[in-house]
């Protein structure tokens, strides 16, 4: 009887009534408008995107806007990535499958799989060339000088093409010109020679090392003023060197193209939901746009029209995703996309996000290496690249 009791359900004992059980699930109405939400921060990010990637072949003239929307390609294509994931645990196959030719593209754009080929081992009698925006910055001028002669001792190259860097002259016979304060103990103890225009007044100064295995001489030069539009403020800059080595003569350009003002967005002079504070800076940004584009086709012409080997280097101001960069690598490569290592982000110096100084060269050239040393002497970052004469007969070209 007692185990009767204990296991049966008789009408007297008391009814076991489990409670409903709530269900956890998203309502299908909010699932639908979070869902829309998501397609429609998907679409624009792909939108966007889409203007980004085409900004490298819109000229900036009409297509200014375009250029602005490419510095931040990598982030978009970062976003991008995360949008696929979202479409590829929701199922949404044909979303996903859009999300991944997208990457794709981004792949072959922004992956430097030239770095996968073969490279020349480095040798001795190498053309080793640095490229460095260096005004007057840091914390005291001693320090700048000491800064900039550790990285040129450190580096030894042949050749450098400074921008922002002043040349002055001899107050007294034979009236020579000097260069700035804290480059000068390269030429005064470390074996560099000067070279700059015949009317000294420049601030793209080359300074060499004329015992240079194979013997570097420059012959002559020749600075150009390029002005885009009726202001001369940022204006575009270019000097060409003549020189010979290793008993062939060849072309440098060193530039530094227009930039948009010492102002700058993120230092705090921008208010996203105030128009009033952004629209000056979108003004601004245009009309240099538009004048850099007609500077850009000036000195690309220029650079096209010689009959001798080329290196470009210096401070384009632009991304490896802007049209300046397309027009002037045409036909040419890029000394870090090619033999590149390590992140290679130039600006700005203390969190080096982008590449804008750049090292190029014409097809009878061949990148050996290049890299960018851990600096901060500047708002730039220098670039090192090491190159020599192409041996083949046929030459390689950038994309």
């Amino acid at each position: 009887m007692r185990g009767h009791e204990e296991g049966g359900s008789g009408a007297s004992g008391p009814s076991l009534v489990r409670a409903p059980v709530r269900s956890r699930t998203v309502p299908a109405s909010l699932r639908r408008v979070l869902w829309g939400v998501f397609l429609l921060v998907d679409g624009a990010v792909l939108l966007v995107t889409a203007v980004a990637y085409a900004a490298l072949y819109l000229n900036p003239g009409i297509f200014w806007w375009a250029q602005l929307l490419a510095v931040g390609l990598p982030v978009l294509a970062g976003l991008v990535h995360v949008l696929a994931l979202v479409a590829l645990l929701a199922r949404r196959w044909v979303l996903f499958g859009v999300h991944a030719v997208v990457i794709v593209l981004l792949a072959v754009r922004l992956v430097p799989f030239e770095q996968l080929r073969p490279r020349p081992d480095p040798g001795a009698h190498d053309l080793v060339l640095m490229t460095l925006n260096v005004p007057r910055h840091g914390p005291s001028a001693e320090q700048l000088t000491a800064d900039v002669t550790a990285l040129i001792q450190a580096e030894r190259p042949l050749f450098i093409g400074l921008q922002e860097t002043g040349v002055g002259r001899l107050d007294a016979p034979p009236y020579q010109p000097v260069i700035a304060s804290y480059v000068s103990p390269a030429v005064d103890t470390m074996g560099y020679e000067l070279a700059v225009p015949q009317d000294w007044t420049t601030h793209m100064p080359i300074i060499f090392r004329p015992d240079a295995p194979g013997e570097l001489i420059v012959e002559d030069q020749e600075q150009t003023v390029l002005r885009g539009g009726r202001d001369d403020a940022g204006r575009s800059l270019m000097v060409r060197t003549l020189f010979r080595w290793q008993g062939r003569s060849a072309v440098h350009y060193n530039l530094h193209l227009r930039s948009f003002g010492r102002e700058k967005p993120w230092d705090g002079n921008i208010q996203i939901f105030r128009p009033a504070s952004w629209m000056p800076f979108l003004r601004r940004y245009r009309t240099a746009y538009r004048h850099r584009a007609r500077e850009i086709a000036e000195i690309a012409d220029r650079i096209d029209a010689e009959t001798l080997p080329v290196i470009i280097s210096g401070d384009l101001n632009a991304t490896s995703d802007h049209w300046a960069y397309r027009r002037l690598t045409r036909g040419r490569t890029d000394a870090f996309r090619r033999v590149g290592t390590g992140w290679g982000g130039t600006y700005h110096a203390t969190l080096p996000l982008i590449r804008i100084d750049y090292v190029i060269a014409g097809p009878e050239w061949e990148f050996v290496d290049a890299y960018v040393p851990d600096v901060r002497l500047s708002d730039h970052r220098p670039v090192v690249a090491r190159l020599r004469w192409r041996t083949e007969s046929a030459g390689t070209r950038s994309r």
